[in-house]
């Protein structure tokens, strides 16, 4: 017997997995106040699903008038007129810093020229494909077709967007916190995309060695291209220690030349 298919939300009245009793944040407790005003007869003991808490927590965001702040061109009227929050808004991010004058360098599996980073303007400054040693296309204004998308290229776009993209598919509302940030992508997938476009099977796998050429690549050019951070949301393939790491020595050095190294957590 499924017990969860029985559990309603005492606000909505929806079918829910499980409901939330306990709030620690300064921002919860304004959420919960908010219930409390406009359900008199709720209390915290009698639990709320997580989608009421983001509907009032919306709520409380728009009497602040922050909503309507995020995007200038975009229509925000209710809670209803966006599905995700923007990540500006949900990091509570200070929107006087944008990036503007910062080179943020991707290293990733592989990069497409997606509308949010190019069609405004056009904050990519190279492409560069690491294993065969070569620049890729150069962007169109519009995001160019980049020697065909396919599934190795989704993950880089996806990190260089949601960090630098400028809402131009969103008419600004799905913005990044850096969208005035300049790029510099390196691609280290070891499979290069077909020149007809489609699929590969296999696309996409990162070497060690090719993550120490990207390093190189970035420490011999962080100066030409004005480098002062440097994204790495993937793993190698050796478990080593830090001691023995080509990988981490580089990473040390560039940190010694002034560039900040972010490498997302659960990697190896």
């Amino acid at each position: 017997m499924n017990k969860t298919a029985t559990i309603l939300c005492p606000l909505c009245h929806d079918r829910v997995d499980k409901l939330l009793y306990r709030f620690h944040l300064d921002s919860e407790r304004q959420v919960i106040e908010k219930i409390r005003e406009q359900n008199p007869g709720w209390s915290e003991q009698d639990g709320v699903c997580s989608r009421c808490v983001d509907f009032y927590h919306t709520e409380l965001v728009m009497q602040q008038r922050i909503l309507p702040g995020i995007g200038p061109h975009y229509p925000i009227r209710s809670v209803d007129d966006f599905v995700i929050l923007p990540t500006g808004l949900r990091l509570d991010a200070d929107q006087r810093f944008t990036g503007k004058g910062v080179t943020i360098c991707f290293i990733d599996s592989g990069f497409y020229p997606h509308p949010d980073l190019t069609a405004h303007k056009n904050r990519i400054k190279i492409i560069l494909d690491i294993p065969n040693n070569r620049s890729l296309a150069k962007v169109s204004p519009n995001g160019g077709n980049l020697e065909g998308a396919v599934a190795s290229l989704w993950h880089g776009t996806m990190t260089s967007v949601v960090c630098a993209g400028d809402g131009y598919l969103s008419k600004g509302l799905y913005k990044g916190i850096a969208c005035d940030a300049e790029l510099v992508l390196l691609k280290v997938s070891e499979v290069s995309p077909p020149a007809g476009g489609g699929d590969l099977e296999g696309a996409g796998k990162i070497t060690t060695a090719n993550m120490v050429k990207a390093l190189q690549w970035v420490l011999e050019h962080h100066g030409e291209y004005g480098i002062r951070i440097v994204n790495m949301s993937i793993c190698d393939d050796e478990a080593i220690s830090y001691k023995q790491s080509e990988v981490d020595r580089l990473a040390e050095q560039l940190i010694e030349e002034g560039v900040v190294i972010l490498a997302a957590v659960g990697n190896d």
